[in-house]
């Protein structure tokens, strides 16, 4: 019997949530990486138990992570699910750049000139702001500003966690 991290955390929260349960059920596990856009078909077997952990963007779960989700392979192993979702509801520094554009998990970022981001695979899961050594990236201002005044209403009152067995 194994038991498996399953993760997608762009950011690290999800799996630092993801990491104290694993480690509170099983004193070993196997990491898998569903942010690493290299993941290979994995396959579990119904002695198995993983614990799969994913974010919240909007409400939803990144169309990334549910696809990545696909090259595993369950056979009747048991899973305990953990959605992430903070505080809201749940409905020339370009060389070393290139490392967060290798680190993107949607590979968004252009590996030739790492100052480019493709608008349509870009998830706003902020890897590469979060990750970044150098805050080459960062969010537009105008931007985080219509973030905030979204979400404003939304996050204003404190949220319960929710655990659903």
């Amino acid at each position: 019997m194994t038991f498996y991290e399953i993760c997608f955390s762009p950011t690290g929260g999800t799996k630092a949530a993801a990491d104290i349960l694993t480690r509170d059920l099983s004193s070993e596990s196997s990491f898998v990486d569903l942010t690493d856009y290299t993941l290979n078909d994995i396959s579990l077997t119904k002695e198995d138990t993983a614990v799969i952990a994913v974010p919240s963007y909007g409400g939803r779960i990144p169309a990334t992570a549910v696809q990545r989700m696909g090259k595993i392979s369950g056979n009747g192993a048991k899973a305990i699910l953990v959605c992430i979702y903070g505080n809201r509801a749940y409905e020339d520094t370009l060389i070393e750049l290139q490392d967060v554009a290798e680190q993107c998990p949607v590979q968004a970022i252009d590996k030739n000139n790492p100052a480019d981001t493709d608008p349509k695979r870009c998830i706003s899961c902020m890897r590469c702001v979060s990750i970044c050594p150098y805050s080459a990236r960062k969010v537009n201002r105008i931007m985080l500003a219509g973030v905030n005044k979204m979400l404003k209403k939304t996050c204003s009152e404190r949220k319960n966690c929710e655990l659903y067995l």
